[in-house]
């Protein structure tokens, strides 16, 4: 997809590689695939298989760091904060808590979302587990202060996750959730 975002950019044309075509604003989540199509036209001679694992990864790799703020931002503490980075970086509760992802990993121990990115291609799922702390900063500091860009950031960001991949918008709309009986 993001190959052929990258040859024909106009998101109103037609796209005809996937269900026998449709609108390409109706193509299947582009949160992912518009930046690489991005990155494509940027580095036309780079393979383009290579340029959308670039972004991909590095997005997943961006996602200790974004957590470090998230933590950083609400504790004020650096030690919670790379706690948190660290722990994210390195453990994954998923592997004790389900019996059939930790089957799944094989022999060797990497955390899930590397997993995910790795064996099942999930660039667009760590991408938008990337921006959900972000997401989540935005929207507090929305709620609790009086600028206009506040609300705005929280706007392109809650948009930016739910247009990156489902999966990481219902954990957004979760974590909505978990934090409204403490606002009200």
């Amino acid at each position: 997809m993001a190959r052929f975002f990258s040859q024909h950019p106009n998101p109103w044309g037609w796209n005809p590689t996937q269900y026998g075509g449709l609108p390409t604003q109706f193509t299947y989540l582009p949160g992912l695939t518009y930046p690489a199509a991005g990155a494509m036209r940027l580095f036309p001679s780079a393979a383009t298989e290579h340029v959308y694992r670039i972004v991909a990864s590095t997005l997943a790799c961006l996602g200790p760091a974004a957590l470090f703020l998230f933590a950083f931002y609400f504790t004020r503490s650096r030690g919670w904060a790379a706690a948190t980075a660290l722990a994210y970086t390195f453990f994954s509760p998923c592997y004790g808590l389900i019996h059939t992802i930790s089957r799944d990993r094989g022999y060797v121990y990497l955390p899930w979302r590397l997993q995910v990115l790795v064996k099942y291609g999930e660039g667009p799922h760590n991408a938008g587990l990337t921006l959900l702390p972000l997401a989540l900063m935005a929207s507090w500091a929305a709620a609790v202060g009086t600028r206009y860009w506040r609300i705005l950031a929280a706007a392109v960001l809650l948009a930016a996750i739910t247009l990156t991949n489902w999966v990481a918008a219902l954990a957004l709309a979760f974590c909505g959730l978990t934090a409204w009986p403490a606002s009200g």
